[in-house]
């Protein structure tokens, strides 16, 4: 005779203790089915080795072995939670080979385990880190009748530390630093019923964007560049300093993208560092937005717009003086300029002397050359200077650093056709003719009769210089 009045006892969602009467049988053998009955009674002649742990016991077909001896009962461990059970108890005795009392009926039933479901809902998964704010909606069931109790707790993912634990039903939360996140909620029923569920949140610190100028272009501040010396365009370089405001530790993927864009151009650049290609002068403004990304998230930007001022700085204009030379008696230059929006200028005139007005005048103590400039600044800040030669002259003759070499004089100077070198005899050398710009007009060799034609030179001032002596200063009329 089999055993018989089988009952379950659940003492939680994964352990149930079962029950049964006796039969005539010496010993008996419990076997546990998942979700389906079994179709297959144990063998006779087969031992079958038990466990309470369900799966771990001799198998047969779909159903595990949890009991096997002389008792009445026993405790099954680590059942599925919210799955049907099927329990069976055979009578067998033992004579030589085991036999099972499989025939007619038999001690079964079955029994559905309770289960919890952890579940809830992130509002969001991502969100920059200004303002950032999580809410998390708690959607877990459990077995009718019975109490939940919850636990919700945040790891830093990145950084491998607990951040914060709450046991409330709902969470909401809003993080102190950026990061990459773990959010847990274990979800317990009075009756011991277990479960959870893990989600990922994400909170990105973006980029603060910043730019500066490069330092190899000539400029005033942080906002005006001064134009090179050269036709446009011109070109400013920036450099991108974009830097994280805080730090955070991003497993996943994490990707910094630039925009750059201006007001010349409708188009964008996705370079790190960027550069200005102006056809003219004026203002410029410079935007550069960062966007971070996080995985496949979207990313948080920041955005910051600079102005600049490209200016056509003093030495594109233009300066005067009178007359580059001069005699040494009674000479007088004057300096003057037509650029605008001048605030300031200095002349220098080469001889220690300067003067800050904006037409100057100025007479030379000693003859010799004068290399002199002028320093101007514009109303932008630009500055720049243009340098300027002098030549102040001896009165009929030049001399070479200061001493006479010869007593040679030209007649008539000024001269129309033709000029007679008086003085020393000079014998037959060669002579130059030149501007004072140094451009060559007569070169050739001085003959006998001591004269020279100069009908052929256009009208101006010129240099005789006669191999041997000093060079001479004459005037074509």
């Amino acid at each position: 005779m089999n055993a018989s009045n089988l009952t379950i006892n659940a003492a939680n969602c994964t352990d149930v203790t079962l029950r049964w009467t006796k039969g005539n049988g010496s010993h008996r053998v419990v076997f546990a089915a998942l979700n389906s009955p079994m179709t297959n009674p144990p063998y006779d002649g087969a031992r079958y080795n038990p466990h309470p742990v369900w799966g771990f016991g001799s198998p047969e077909g779909m159903a595990y072995c949890v009991y096997n001896g002389s008792g009445d009962s026993v405790k099954v461990l680590n059942l599925r939670s919210g799955y049907t059970f099927y329990f069976y108890v055979y009578e067998y005795n033992i004579t030589g080979n085991y036999q099972y009392l499989s025939s007619g009926q038999i001690a079964t039933d079955s029994f559905t385990t309770d289960r919890v479901t952890a579940q809830f809902t992130n509002e969001s998964i991502a969100q920059c880190f200004e303002g950032n704010k999580f809410t998390h909606t708690n959607n877990s069931t459990g077995p009718a009748g019975e109490t939940l109790s919850y636990q919700w707790d945040i790891t830093d993912y990145g950084r491998r530390r607990h951040v914060y634990s709450d046991t409330a039903k709902e969470l909401i939360y809003s993080y102190k630093e950026g990061g990459e996140y773990r959010v847990k909620l274990e979800v317990r029923s009075s009756n011991g019923c277990i479960d959870s569920m893990t989600s990922t949140e994400v909170v990105i610190v973006p980029y603060t964007a910043d730019f500066m100028l490069d330092s190899t272009f000539h400029n005033v501040g942080d906002t005006l560049f001064c134009k090179e010396p050269r036709p446009f365009p011109t070109y400013i370089r920036l450099k991108n300093t974009s830097t994280p405001s805080q730090n955070a530790v991003y497993p996943s993927f994490d990707r910094i993208q630039y925009y750059w864009s201006t007001n010349l151009t409708p188009h964008r650049s996705q370079s790190t560092h960027y550069s200005v290609n102006t056809q003219e002068a004026g203002p410029i403004r410079v935007q550069l937005v960062t966007s971070r990304r996080v995985g496949l998230l979207d990313g948080c930007m920041d955005t910051m717009v600079k102005q600049y001022k490209i200016s056509t700085p003093f030495k594109s204009q233009a300066i005067h003086v009178d007359t580059i030379s001069d005699t040494l008696t009674n000479n007088t230059f004057r300096f003057w300029h037509d650029s605008q929006n001048i605030v300031s200028l200095t002349w220098n005139f080469g001889d220690g002397t300067t003067s800050t007005l904006d037409t100057a005048t100025h007479s030379y103590s000693k003859e010799g050359w004068f290399n002199g400039y002028v320093i101007g600044t514009d109303t932008n800040g630009c500055t720049d200077s243009i340098p300027f030669k002098i030549t102040v002259f001896g009165d009929n003759r030049l001399s070479v650093n200061g001493i006479d070499k010869s007593d040679l004089v030209i007649s008539p100077n000024p001269a129309t056709h033709t000029a007679t070198i008086l003085g020393d005899e000079p014998g037959t050398p060669s002579y130059r003719i030149y501007d004072l710009n140094g451009r060559a007009f007569l070169v050739s060799v001085l003959d006998q009769t001591r004269k020279i034609s100069v009908s052929t030179l256009p009208k101006g001032v010129y240099i005789l210089e006669i191999e041997g002596y000093a060079p001479v200063r004459f005037i074509k009329l």
